[in-house]
């Protein structure tokens, strides 16, 4: 038996699993563009990503505990608010699609002039380091498997019932 997160145990569980995969993914791009680019402000990330980690595990556990509460549908809510903030929105949408799908495509259409105004080169790298650029631009498809999970959690608490498809398994 598997220890549940919420009463929608499944589809609560990979989003929080998404999440900490992207915490994990951004961290280890940050930690290495940190040693590459020799700009250790970049570590910074890791340690955000590690409180964001703990502030997300503190809160399924609140939710676990408390679960088929008002106060467990705070933490729920709560726990999901956190993951779409952070994990998803900047890091997926800001970090992952802007800073590396956007920059990578406007640098290989070649427009100088476009790429100079969208990623000043005081704030951004130019595309040269391929690992840097790859664990960049996945962190934007990490980010959409952990909204996908987080609709589907909060769709099953806001129905009275589990998602069927995201509870599969306890029904065996």
């Amino acid at each position: 038996m598997s220890l549940e997160i919420s009463s929608n145990s499944r589809a609560t569980r990979l989003a929080v699993l998404a999440a900490f995969a992207e915490l994990a993914l951004t961290s280890l791009h940050h930690a290495y563009g940190a040693l590459i680019y020799s700009s250790p402000w970049r570590l910074e990330v890791v340690g955000i990503s590690v409180i964001v980690a703990a502030l997300i595990a503190g809160l399924s556990v609140l939710a676990h505990r408390q679960r088929g509460t008002t106060w467990g549908q705070v933490w729920f809510a709560a726990n999901m608010v956190v993951v779409v903030a952070f994990p998803i929105v900047a890091i997926g949408l800001f970090e992952g699609a802007y800073n590396h799908v956007a920059k990578n495509i406007v640098h290989l259409m070649g427009n100088a002039a476009l790429y100079a105004r969208m990623f000043p080169a005081t704030m951004y790298e130019a595309p040269g380091d391929w690992i840097f650029e790859i664990t960049g631009i996945a962190q934007f498809p990490v980010a959409l498997v952990a909204l996908w999970w987080v609709v589907v959690a909060v769709a099953g608490r806001w129905s009275g019932r589990q998602v069927v498809a995201a509870n599969r398994s306890s029904n065996a």
